[in-house]
Parts: C-alpha cells; sequence; structure tokens
C-alpha cells in the first residue's frame, strides 16, 4: 500500500509439517513495517515483527526496530537496498531465560525483475542484541515470485534462520522451504 510518500508493509506466514502423522514443524511470523521515503532513493522506516517457533524454543518473539534505509542500486529492473536501526526485543522462551533488550539491526534486500511477470529476491537480516555480545540471529530468505494476474502471484521461496546462541537442545539452524500464493494491493 502506498498512500502519498508512505510505503506500507505487511506480512503473514504460517509454515507447518507433518511427517508419519507426527508434527515435525510450525511456525507463525507476522510483519508491519512503515516507510517515509525522504527523496528517491532514501526512506525512515519503523518495524514490528511477531515470531512463533516452538521447535525452535521460541513460544514467541515480539520486536521493533527504527531505522534508515538507502536504495543503492534504484533502476526499473534491480533494487538493492540496505537499511540499519535500532530496537527492541522481546521473547519467551520454552527454556529459561527469556530476552528483553534493545537491539541493533542491519541488512539488505535486492529484487531483480528479470521478466515483466516474473522477480527474483533476497532478504538478508542480521539482528543484535547490545548486552549480551554471543547472541545474534541472521536470517536469509530467497524467493522467486511469478505473477498470476494484477493481484496475484505465485512465490516459492527457502529461508535459512541461524541462532548463533540458541539453547539446548535446540539447533542454531532452521531451513523452511515453502510455496505460497502472494496477494498484492
Amino acid at each position: 500500500m502506498r498512500p502519498g510518500e508512505w510505503v506500507v508493509r505487511t506480512r503473514g506466514a504460517f509454515n507447518r509439517n507433518k511427517s508419519e502423522a507426527a508434527l515435525t514443524a510450525e511456525s507463525i511470523q507476522y510483519l508491519l513495517r512503515t516507510d517515509r521515503e525522504v527523496g528517491t532513493r532514501a526512506s525512515v522506516f519503523g518495524e514490528y515483527t511477531f515470531f512463533r517457533d516452538e521447535f525452535a524454543g521460541i513460544e514467541h518473539r515480539n520486536s521493533v526496530v527504527e531505522g534508515v534505509a538507502y536504495k543503492v542500486v534504484n533502476e526499473e529492473a534491480q533494487v538493492l537496498s540496505l537499511d540499519g536501526g535500532l530496537g527492541y526485543l522481546n521473547e519467551h522462551r520454552l527454556t529459561d531465560p527469556d530476552v528483553s533488550t534493545a537491539t541493533y539491526e542491519a541488512g539488505g534486500k535486492y529484487n531483480w525483475r528479470i521478466s515483466p511477470t516474473a522477480e527474483i529476491s533476497e532478504d538478508v537480516r542480521f539482528t543484535g542484541v547490545f548486552d549480551q555480545p554471543n547472541d545474534w540471529r541472521a536470517v536469509n530468505v530467497v524467493a522467486i515470485a511469478a505473477r498470476l494476474n494484477a493481484m496475484f502471484s505465485l512465490k516459492a521461496s527457502n529461508t535459512i534462520r541461524y541462532t548463533n546462541a540458541p539453547l539446548a537442545p535446540f539447533k542454531s539452524t532452521d531451513t523452511t522451504t515453502s510455496i505460497a500464493l502472494v496477494a498484492k494491493f
């Protein structure tokens, strides 16, 4: 949604997997991000994220970030934007200790429109925790989307989540491959 110089993005994802009738994965993620354009390349943003993945030990995580973004490449077929910000993270874990702290974040997103109806994207995010330098997270999402009509696209993506200091017995890396129907308006 683009009211004037504002860009409002919202995204939700629910992933669930069963193997031999046993639940092996389930996660919920929601993102709301508002950017206010400042010129043709720069913007300031505010972002809220909710995440739940009990298979990774996270009962629920809420985070807010405010920051600045800059489009390093801003062409019709390709856009590369980098951003950074400061925020707050409140994470309730299935095992102690919970995390409630200030954070710093950096990231980048690359979009390449390979045809009028297809696009490849990569989104990389890094989140660090101020009071525990060893506790940081990284997420990388690679996707390809094919537009079906003016509103809907079919999207295939691969997500890799890495936690540098996972709680025992949870692993540091989690991958998700998904196919989704995406609506843009």
